[in-house]
């Protein structure tokens, strides 16, 4: 895995939903966008990515997150007849740089680190390991004591403290829509394993409600792989789903059915 910086210049480019994006960190833990990575084709999935505020104070870095897809191009953010390399990103933590603190161009010299180039000319240049390690550690205090300090505003005594925002290490797997889909029109909506379906419990509520579980571990990969849903796919309920992820070698499907059926025999 490696590191790279992304910039944000205000003056070329507003992010009008940028608070949308912090509001559902808050609720979910994350948030998925695109970026403009520059000229750099060699960002892979799960590489780490950090975005700094170039072209208008305060300068510094806002934002973390991990890379969800590689390098693709698309139509230029600014001019229309062109081509850009964007990446899609797993925001972690996006803070406003009008009323958060962020890491400053200065805090980055002195803190992280001297040599790297932290005002680049362009979006996506690689971070060099030793500030990337440096740069975790200090964003790591910044973001979590800021987060604990809001959390703990106009605490009532009777309550007790729970829930402030942290980074740590996280790696996401894209998952597209498209083949879940295509499961479940293969396969249906009961549970593969204990035939649980949604539908016919909730009704309405529950129409159409179903996990996609990989029989292949996307987390096993080190980017991109085909994905043949009749194949590779299995609709599965959360709580047999939970169960085989549940030891560090998952089960197989046919493996949880035999423990189902194993336990019901002994009750």
């Amino acid at each position: 895995m490696k590191t790279y910086l992304l910039i944000y210049n205000p003056k070329h480019w507003t992010w009008d939903d940028m608070q949308h994006g912090i509001n559902l960190i808050e609720k979910t833990g994350n948030f998925y966008y695109r970026w403009s990575c520059g000229v750099n084709k060699s960002i892979n999935v799960d590489d780490r990515l950090f975005l700094i505020q170039l072209g208008v104070e305060p300068k510094g870095i806002f934002a973390s997150g991990y890379a969800t897809s590689g390098v693709f191009q698309d139509v230029h953010w600014n001019h229309k007849k062109e081509l850009a390399n964007y990446v899609y990103i797993t925001f972690d933590v996006i803070l406003n740089p009008i009323i958060d603190k962020i890491i400053s161009l200065n805090e980055l010299k002195e803190n992280v680190s001297s040599e790297q180039q932290w005002a680049p000319p362009g979006s996506g240049i690689l971070i060099r390991e030793t500030a990337a390690l440096n740069l975790e550690n200090v964003w790591f205090a910044s973001t979590h004591t800021q987060q604990k300090t809001k959390s703990l505003t106009d605490l009532d005594s009777d309550l007790i403290f729970e829930g402030a925002k942290f980074q740590a290490y996280r790696w996401f797997c894209e998952r597209n829509p498209i083949l879940k889909s295509q499961c479940i029109e293969y396969h249906g909506l009961s549970c593969s394993v204990c035939g649980f379906n949604f539908n016919a419990v909730y009704g309405e509520l529950g129409a159409n409600y179903i996990h996609v579980h990989h029989l292949k571990p996307l987390a096993k990969n080190r980017g991109s792989v085909l994905t043949n849903a009749k194949t590779d796919l299995a609709p599965i309920c959360p709580n047999c789903h939970s169960m085989i992820h549940r030891k560090k070698e998952e089960l197989t499907i046919e493996e949880l059915k035999n423990l189902i059926k194993l336990n019901q025999k002994n009750v």
